[in-house]
C-alpha cells in the first residue's frame, strides 16, 4: 500500500508540471478574435485585437475591405501567430502575410503566384486538387469553415504539423479562399512527452 501511495505522490506533481509545460509551449489554439482595423496598409497587431471573433470574420465581414486591393493591404500587414494565405480558384497563392514567411520560409515575393501545392507534402497534393475541384463544382468542401490538423511543407523540405481553418469567399466577382494556419510543432512535442511520461509511470507502477 505504501508503494502505491508513493507512486501517486510522485506522479501527481509531475503530471501538473507537464501540463504547465504543454500550456506554455502550445499557446492558445487558434484564438478567436476580431481585428480592430487601422488605416489600410498599416500593421495590425495582437494588441489591437478585440476578443470574440476570428480573424477571417473581420476580413470577410468588414465593408471597408470589400475590394481585393483593400483586403490585400490588410492581410499583407497583419501580424500575429497565424500565417494567413489566400489562393484563387486555380490554386495560385494571391496573399501571404509576414507570419506565413516565418512558418513556411518563402518570402512574400516568392510566394505570390506560386501554386499552393508547393507547401503541401507530395502525398497530399492529389487530395487537395480533388477537393478544390469538388468545391468549385458543388460549393461544398469537407475542411471548409472548421479547424483541422494537417501536415505542411517548408521551403527547406521539412514537414511539420499545423492547424488550419479555411474560409471561401467571393470578392469582386472572384472566388477566393483564405487559410489561417498555425504551426503546432511545440504542442505536438509536448503531447508526445506527456504520453511517454504517462506510459513510463504506468510501467513503473505495474512493477
Amino acid at each position: 500500500a505504501y508503494n502505491e501511495y508513493k507512486y501517486i505522490l510522485l506522479a501527481t506533481p509531475l503530471a501538473v508540471l507537464l501540463f504547465v509545460m504543454i500550456m506554455k509551449l502550445a499557446g492558445p489554439v487558434m484564438p478567436k478574435k476580431t481585428l480592430s482595423h487601422n488605416e489600410a496598409g498599416s500593421s495590425v497587431t495582437s494588441s489591437q485585437l478585440r476578443p470574440g471573433d476570428s480573424p477571417y470574420n473581420f476580413i470577410f465581414g468588414n465593408p471597408r475591405f470589400d475590394s481585393i486591393h483593400g483586403r490585400s493591404l490588410l492581410i499583407k500587414n497583419m501580424t500575429g501567430l497565424d500565417a494567413i494565405i489566400c489562393i484563387d480558384e486555380t490554386g495560385a497563392i494571391t496573399e501571404w502575410n509576414a507570419q506565413a514567411e516565418v512558418v513556411f520560409g518563402w518570402s512574400r515575393n516568392e510566394a505570390i503566384g506560386m501554386p499552393l501545392t508547393n507547401i503541401i507534402p507530395e502525398r497530399y497534393r492529389k487530395a487537395h486538387l480533388q477537393g478544390l475541384t469538388h468545391y468549385l463544382a458543388t460549393g461544398k468542401g469537407p475542411i471548409l469553415n472548421k479547424r483541422v490538423e494537417l501536415v505542411g511543407l517548408r521551403k527547406n523540405g521539412f514537414e511539420f504539423p499545423l492547424e488550419l481553418a479555411v474560409a471561401p469567399n467571393i470578392i469582386s466577382g472572384r472566388r477566393l479562399f483564405s487559410a489561417f494556419i498555425r504551426d503546432i510543432s511545440d504542442r505536438k512535442r509536448a503531447e508526445q512527452l506527456l504520453a511517454a511520461t504517462a506510459s513510463e509511470l504506468v510501467e513503473l507502477h505495474g512493477h
